[in-house]
């Protein structure tokens, strides 16, 4: 991911903050993403918190072969709390992460805790919105018309949700569906990711 951080830097080396001042690194095992409101998205160190807490508030990274993994802070840091990218890209997802040849995007709803079903699909489609702005504006970074295409990765987009709703839905493949058809990018309503 650091090469296309790069790539991302010299584009919008006219911004005040930077891609690269919003990445951090790490090379455990497993690494847990939280989204710390009114802030931006960090890695958590599981020691000393409790794994119901972990389960419930973050998104999981296992990475047992120890990669490399880069997390950027999109919203509360490359994109200040309460800003937006600009008008055309609406509000961004909270948080990217990857490696060598991967670039996943994140949108936190896991305080999102009704199980309403016209609320649950509210959250999801505020969430897909996020990750399509992001989209966008990555896409439109890089010059490309179409389909979002980084050489030589794997780009997808997570919609990280409380365990309580409900997973298996069609509402979320027809959305997941439809995301990869026009955007080139496979969207998930899961919690982790198994590094390879």
């Amino acid at each position: 991911m650091q090469s296309f951080i790069k790539k991302l830097d010299y584009l919008l080396k006219s911004r005040a903050t930077k891609p690269s001042d919003c990445i951090t690194t790490s090379q455990n095992e497993n690494l847990f993403i939280e989204d710390v409101k009114e802030q931006k998205c960090v890695f958590v160190d599981e020691k000393g918190v409790e794994k119901e807490y972990l389960a419930q508030k973050t998104f999981t990274i296992h990475n047992p072969n120890r990669k490399s993994i880069s997390l950027w802070a999109i919203d509360g840091c490359f994109v200040k709390s309460g800003k937006t990218l600009s008008q055309k890209y609406a509000n961004p997802c909270d948080c990217a992460f990857g490696s060598d040849n991967l670039l996943c995007l994140v949108e936190f709803k896991l305080e999102a805790t009704s199980l309403v079903p016209a609320q649950v699909e509210k959250n999801r489609n505020k969430a897909k919105l996020q990750l399509e702005s992001t989209v966008l504006f990555i896409r439109d970074t890089l010059g490309q018309t179409e389909k979002l295409i980084i050489e030589n990765y794997e780009v997808e987009a997570y919609i990280c949700t409380p365990p309580t709703y409900p997973q298996k839905n069609t509402a979320i493949s027809d959305m997941a569906i439809e995301f990869l058809e026009t955007y080139g990018v496979a969207l998930f309503e899961k919690s982790e990711k198994i590094i390879k």
